[in-house]
C-alpha cells in the first residue's frame, strides 16, 4: 500500500470536506485551537500545547485530573444523521474507569466516544442517544503508549448497528452491543468538549492531535487517512539467517518528489537508530548482525522539504547459538601486567584471534569516558587493516557487534587496549569478552615475544590505544612496529612506576618481569 509522507496528511483530511478540522498544532503556551475548518475555536482549561506529535506539528495533552477542552459556542449539526469523528490519539495507561475522549451533549441528538469504559474491562464504548434510545458497541480498546489513528462512525441511517469504530484503519469488530434502538433523527446543536463529558467529568488523559468532524468518511477514505498517518504497515522482515536480516517496504507517494527512503536499525527497545549503509531501495539484506540478537527496523521516508515521516517498527531475531570467550592475561601481547583482573595494570596491549565467523560482539569495558572521552575506544584490525575504532559512550561495561563478512572465511582480527595509571586511580579502556556463532571457529593467538627490547616512558602516549587515533598515532605504533618494541610500561609522572617499586617485595617481582623478557636494551 502507498504511503503518503505525513506533511501531506493536512491536505489528506481537507481534501475529504470534513466540517469542523482542527489540527492543534499550536505551539506551547496557546489557550485555544484554532479550526482550519468550520471557523469554530476550541477553548482550553489546562492543557499543555506545542507537545510532540506523531506526524507533523505538535499536539496538546492533557493530565486527566482536569484538563480539558470545549468549542467556544456550539458546533451545528442538525443537518446531519450521520457523524464520523476523527482525531490522532497517545492514550495514557488505563484504569477502567469511563475515560471520555470526546462528546456532543448528553441529550437525544448527542454522541460520545468513551475510550476507557467502566462496564467491560479493556474496551472502550462507542455511543450515540437518539430519538429512539441508545445505540453502542463495545470494542477491544486502543494500545497505551502508543499513537492511534481513531474514527468513531455514528450512523442513525443504519437500520440496527449504528455506532462502529475503526483503529489505525481497520473497522472493529464489535465485542458486545448491549443497545440497538433504530433512531431517526438527526444530531443537534450543542458544544463539542474533548477530554471530558459535557456534564464536566469523567476527564481523559494523554495527547491528541488533528481533530476532524465529517458528516461521512467511507471505508477506502479512513484507510486513506491512516496510510497518510503512517498507520498501515509498510515494512515488512523476509529472511533472517544468524548474521542477516531481509526486509522490504512499500513504496510512496505524496509529499515533494523526490522522496528518499532510509532502512534504520536500533537495538531492540533502545530507540538508537542509525541507518542502514546504503539501504534505500527495498528490498534490503542487512549484514554483520550479531547471532541470537534481537534488533528494530523501520524505514525513514524524507521528501525535499524536508519531512521526514517513519513507517511501523518491524522487530527479528537473529537465529543461532553463541559462545562468548572470556579474555585471560595469557591472551593479552605487548603486555607484562595483568589487563583483566583489577586494577588492569597495562599500559598498552593486544588481543588477537581467528574466526570464520561473520561478525562478533565485542565486550569491553571503560574508566576512562568521564575524564577523556574522546580517548575511550578500543582498536580493531581485521586482516592488519584498521578499522573504526569501538567508541565507549559511558564509564562501564558496553558491547560492539564487528561486522567481519562473510561466514566461513576465516580472519584474523586485533583488540588493542591501554590505560592511564595515577596514584589510587586506575583508567583506560579494556577488552573483556568476544561473542560468535557456535558453529564459527575461533582460536586465541598465543603471544609470543617478537623483540628483547622493553620500554619504560613516562607519559600516557598509549591511552587511546588504538592506531587509528592521531594522539596515539606518533607514539605506538612507530615503537612498536618500526622500532620493535613489544613491553612497553608506562611511568606516567613516575608514578605507576612508583607503585610497582615501593617496596622490596614489588621491586623483586618488577625485575623478574623485566628479566622474563631477557633483554638487551630498556
Amino acid at each position: 500500500m502507498p504511503l503518503v509522507v505525513h506533511a501531506a496528511y493536512r491536505n489528506t483530511i481537507e481534501a475529504d470536506t470534513p466540517l469542523f478540522y482542527w489540527p492543534m498544532d499550536e505551539t506551547a503556551g496557546a489557550t485555544s485551537l484554532t479550526a482550519a475548518v468550520g471557523g469554530t475555536a476550541i477553548n482550553l482549561t489546562g492543557a499543555t500545547t506545542g507537545q510532540s506529535g506523531n506526524i507533523d506539528g505538535t499536539s496538546v495533552s492533557f493530565d486527566g485530573i482536569n484538563d480539558f477542552g470545549a468549542t467556544a459556542t456550539s458546533i451545528d449539526l442538525t443537518a446531519y444523521s450521520k457523524i464520523v469523528v476523527e482525531s490522532l490519539f497517545y492514550f495514557n495507561p488505563y484504569t477502567n474507569s469511563d475515560k471520555i475522549a470526546w462528546e456532543l451533549s448528553t441529550g437525544n441528538s448527542g454522541f460520545t466516544f468513551v475510550s476507557d469504559a467502566i462496564n467491560q474491562a479493556n474496551k472502550s464504548n462507542v455511543l450515540l442517544f437518539g430519538n429512539v434510545g441508545y445505540n453502542f458497541a463495545y470494542f477491544t480498546r486502543p494500545s497505551t503508549s502508543n499513537w492511534h489513528h481513531i474514527v468513531a462512525v455514528y450512523d442513525k441511517s443504519a437500520t440496527t448497528n449504528e455506532t462502529s469504530l475503526y483503529i489505525d484503519g481497520e473497522l472493529q469488530t464489535a465485542v458486545l452491543r448491549p443497545a440497538t434502538s433504530n433512531n431517526t433523527n438527526n444530531f443537534g446543536n450543542f458544544v463539542f468538549n474533548i477530554m471530558r463529558r459535557a456534564s464536566g467529568t469523567l476527564f481523559s488523559g494523554g495527547k491528541m492531535q488533528h481533530m476532524a468532524i465529517y458528516s461521512n468518511l467511507n471505508d477506502s477514505q479512513i484507510l486513506a487517512h491512516a496510510q497518510a498517518g503512517g498507520f498501515i504497515n509498510t515494512l515488512s522482515s523476509g529472511v533472517v539467517t544468524e548474521s542477516t536480516a531481509t526486509l522490504s517496504w512499500t513504496n510512496i507517494s505524496g509529499g515533494v518528489a523526490p522522496v528518499i527512503s532510509q532502512l534504520q536499525r536500533s537495538p531492540t527497545g533502545a530507540g538508537t537508530w542509525s541507518d542502514v549503509s546504503g539501504a534505500t531501495t527495498s528490498p534490503v539484506t542487512d549484514t554483520g548482525l550479531s547471532i541470537a540478537t534481537t534488533y528494530d527496523y523501520r524505514v525513514a521516508y524524507t521528501d525535499a522539504t524536508p519531512t521526514t515521516v517513519y513507517s511501523n517498527t518491524v522487530t527479528i531475531t537473529t537465529s543461532g547459538n553463541t559462545t562468548t570467550y572470556t579474555v585471560q592475561q595469557a591472551d593479552l601481547w605487548d603486555n607484562g601486567y595483568d589487563n583483566v583482573a583489577v586494577p588492569r595494570q597495562s599500559s598498552f596491549s593486544r588481543f588477537v584471534f581467528t574466526t570464520d565467523a561473520s561478525s562478533v560482539t565485542i565486550g569491553g569495558t571503560t574508566s576512562l569516558y568521564n575524564n577523556y572521552p574522546q580517548y575511550s575506544h578500543l582498536g580493531v584490525r581485521i586482516n592488519g587493516v584498521e578499522q573504526s575504532p569501538l567508541a565507549f559512550t559511558a564509564n562501564g561495561s558496553q558491547s560492539f557487534t564487528v561486522a567481519l563478512g562473510t561466514a566461513g572465511t576465516t580472519r584474523t582480527v586485533e583488540i588493542t587496549s591501554g590505560l592511564l595509571t595515577k596514584p589510587s586511580i586506575v583508567m583506560g579502556s579494556f577488552i573483556d569478552s568476544v561473542t560468535y556463532s557456535s558453529i564459527s571457529s575461533f582460536s586465541v593467538t598465543t603471544p609470543t615475544l617478537q623483540t628483547n627490547r622493553i620500554l619504560v616512558y613516562g607519559d600516557s602516549i598509549s591511552v587511546g590505544a588504538n592506531a587509528t587515533n592521531p594522539e596515539s598515532q606518533g607514539y605506538v605504533p612507530l615503537l612498536r612496529n618500526t622500532y620493535n618494541y613489544s613491553v612497553m610500561i608506562e611511568g606516567w609522572g613516575y608514578s605507576s612506576l612508583y607503585q610497582d617499586t615501593n617496596t622490596s617485595e614489588l621491586r623483586n617481582a618488577f625485575v623478574s618481569r623485566i628479566a622474563g623478557y631477557t633483554p638487551s636494551i630498556i
